[in-house]
């Protein structure tokens, strides 16, 4: 036996028992068998060889060796498996193990697996709506304990956009208006919010066509919403015009104005000068549409009453005074209101509700920098005529523009006092605008000098002179003696031939001075331009053939031929009708003004001569027009053509004959031009033919 091995010492103690060497045997014997076992142990490898020889062992010279090759295999099982359960085991196991930080790192990511896992699981699992958002809540339930927290916190916040996502789901299918609004106030902030708010419009853009005062509440929802989002687009922005037309498609009016007014103004907050231009079109044409009440009616009491009820209810007072020709309606109404006993308190209390105290002290400063707007001076005065302080303060201010607004306001108001004061106003302004002026305030006291000192200022070569003398004449009701208009045609500014135009639109001309007159549609100036063209259709039936020559070529052509339909000239027409006939092949341009002008004269005769020239959809849309017999499908069959000069066609005339079947695809349509194949004139043709259909069906 070898020596110093354990089977040799228990053999020596069993021999000498007595031996002085048994107890130094023993211990060798003890320190043998230690050694052995563990040598055993570290053979096996194993949790259980190690655990054996520390059960034999327990304190033996290598229990820390056995305690640590422990530690590591057990972190190496719990390693293996890599579930929360088996890092937990160690944990217990070895509270101070030598994998410790480890062992707690795993852990953690185990279980973040594990929420993974639950989460894909949910996720793949599918079903109904209502059962996945049900499935997400359970998971946002289990994994909010504080037990779970610093773990599952980024797979519950998934867990919560994923509801969210779900609910916008269902949102869309619901088709809910009132769970909109409910998710909307839920989810203020909501990153997809722009996207809801799209969806919230599909859902209720069909309710358009009804009277519905829900459509308006909703919209108004909507617009909440849509102008508290720091960026916004074109198409978002147009919400706030179909909240106009939810307003129109009720009756109110006003409340559609300034619908319009508002989106102009976010279009062109965001850079959008062309929508906001067609915007304040809108407002425009709407606003224009409140001023045809017929006179009649302006002075009754009802209407006045109404008015203020409606003005009264009204949310939006600061964009109401800033808007110019919003303000100057407000007064005409306002005006008429206070000198009605059963109106005047009510106006009061509305005069007084927006602030006049306060917009006075604006009015004052503004005033004293620049020549206002006369329609506003002329508005001002209803309110502040018995203010003597705001006109004595204007006459003497020491600037030239606020004399003659002082003055302009004594006149609108039939004030006498600035009589007295003409003379020193005289001698200390020689401004040539204050002396014309001065002249419009003597016509109106009935001063016939005023009206020659006008008449001179009228040809003067100062444009604003100019043009203030020639409005002064064409308020003043005066006439003017056509040999100054013609010399103010000929030399004065565009804004003086802009007045003289406006009085020959009311009062007539010459008709060969039809011809001159359109010269002014082929200036540069817009504002001219336009009211030359105002004036001619004024006159159209009287003065068309001395126009013939002027406007043989397009596109005057085809404007002038819309003109002489609206004018009822069946002669000029029929004359281009032969004409084109006779052709075998046509200017399509030419073609479809003919077409525009036969449906304004109404006869159905004329339309049928020329169905060979025009595709069939639209010849069946315009004989429907005459027949009264236009159905919906051949307006929205129509609509999808591609011809872009035959859409703008149709949109013009939804503008003159279109009804409230004319709607779904007029509406459609302005939903489309704000995304894709967008076209200026279309786009406003489209939204002009949307108002004019409600303002003509209420």
């Amino acid at each position: 036996k070898k020596v110093g091995t354990s089977s040799a010492l228990e053999d020596f103690i069993k021999k000498f028992p007595s031996s002085p060497y048994s107890q130094e045997a023993k211990k060798l014997l003890q320190e043998a068998k230690d050694k052995e076992a563990f040598e055993i142990a570290q053979s096996e490898n194993s949790l259980e060889g190690y655990q054996k020889y520390l059960s034999l062992f327990p304190k033996g010279k290598f229990a820390k060796e056995a305690q640590a090759k422990m530690d590591d295999l057990s972190f190496r099982k719990a390693e293996k498996e890599n579930t929360p359960a088996a890092y937990e085991a160690y944990l217990k196991a070895f509270p101070e193990g030598i994998h410790k930080e480890l062992a707690l790192t795993k852990k953690k990511e185990a279980l973040q697996n594990m929420v993974k896992a639950r989460f894909e699981a949910i996720s793949s699992k599918g079903g109904s709506l209502d059962a996945q958002i049900q499935n997400f809540r359970e998971f946002i339930r289990t994994f909010s304990q504080p037990s779970w927290q610093g773990i599952g916190d980024s797979w519950v916040k998934l867990a919560k956009n994923r509801i969210e996502g779900l609910e916008i789901l269902k949102l869309k299918s619901q088709k809910d208006p009132q769970k909109f609004e409910a998710f909307l106030n839920k989810y203020p902030h909501h990153p997809r919010k722009l996207e809801i708010l799209h969806a919230f419009h599909k859902t209720i853009k069909s309710s358009l066509y009804k009277a519905d005062p829900w459509t308006i509440y909703y919209y108004k929802v909507m617009v909440w919403n849509l102008l508290r989002e720091p960026k916004l687009t074109s198409q978002e922005i147009r919400f706030i015009e179909f909240l106009g037309l939810a307003y129109l498609s009720s009756g109110f009016r006003l409340e559609a104005f300034l619908a319009f007014e508002l989106a102009a103004l976010k279009h062109l907050e965001f850079g959008e000068k062309e929508n906001a231009n067609l915007a304040k079109a809108m407002a425009r044409d709407i606003f224009y549409n409140v001023l045809q009440i017929p006179e009649e009616e302006q002075n009754d009491w009802s209407i006045q009453k109404s008015f203020l009820k409606n003005f009264s209810s009204l949310d939006t007072a600061s964009l109401r005074i800033k808007n110019k020709d919003f303000y100057h309606l407000f007064l005409t109404h306002l005006k008429a209101a206070l000198n009605k006993s059963d109106t005047r308190d009510e106006a009061m209390f509305v005069a007084s509700r927006l602030g006049m105290e306060d917009y006075k002290q604006e009015f004052l400063k503004l005033a004293s920098e620049k020549l206002l707007p006369f329609r506003i001076l002329e508005g001002l005065m209803v309110l502040y005529k018995k203010d003597n302080a705001i006109w004595d303060s204007l006459l003497e201010s020491e600037k030239d523009t606020a004399v003659v607004n002082g003055l302009v306001g004594l006149a609108f108001s039939h004030d006498p006092r600035g009589l007295k004061k003409i003379e020193i106003i005289s001698s200390t302004h020689n401004n040539t605008l204050v002396k014309t002026a001065i002249d419009f305030y003597r016509l109106d006291m009935g001063d016939e000098l005023g009206k020659m000192g006008l008449y001179k200022g009228f040809l003067s070569n100062q444009e604003e002179v100019s043009a203030f003398s020639a409005f002064a004449l064409r308020y003043s009701q005066r006439s003017i003696p056509f040999i100054l208009i013609q010399k103010g045609l000929d030399k004065g500014g565009p804004l003086c031939k802009v007045h003289l135009l406006s009085y020959l639109e009311r009062e007539g001309f010459p008709p060969k001075w039809a011809s001159h007159i359109g010269l002014f549609l082929k200036t540069d100036n817009e504002m001219l331009r336009k009211q030359a063209f105002h004036t001619l259709k004024k006159h159209i039936s009287q003065v068309g053939e001395h126009l013939t020559s002027l406007l043989s070529t397009p596109p005057l052509q085809e404007d002038y031929l819309r003109l002489m339909g609206k004018g009822g000239n069946k002669k000029y027409i029929l004359n281009h009708l032969d004409e084109v006939l006779q052709r075998k092949e046509s200017q399509k341009e030419l073609v479809l003004a003919l077409v525009e002008s036969i449906i304004y004269l109404g006869d159905s005769t004329l339309l049928d001569q020329l169905q060979s020239k025009l595709h069939p959809s639209l010849f069946k849309l315009c004989k429907g027009i005459l027949t009264k017999e236009d159905d919906l499908k051949t307006i929205l069959t129509f609509f999808e053509t591609n011809d872009l000069d035959q859409k703008l066609l149709v949109a013009r005339l939804a503008q003159e004959f279109g009804n409230k079947k004319w709607l779904t695809p007029l509406l459609e349509w302005m939903d489309r031009e704000a995304s894709f194949e967008y076209n200026k004139n279309l786009d406003q043709e489209i939204r002009y033919g949307i108002v004019k259909i409600w303002l003509r069906s209420k």
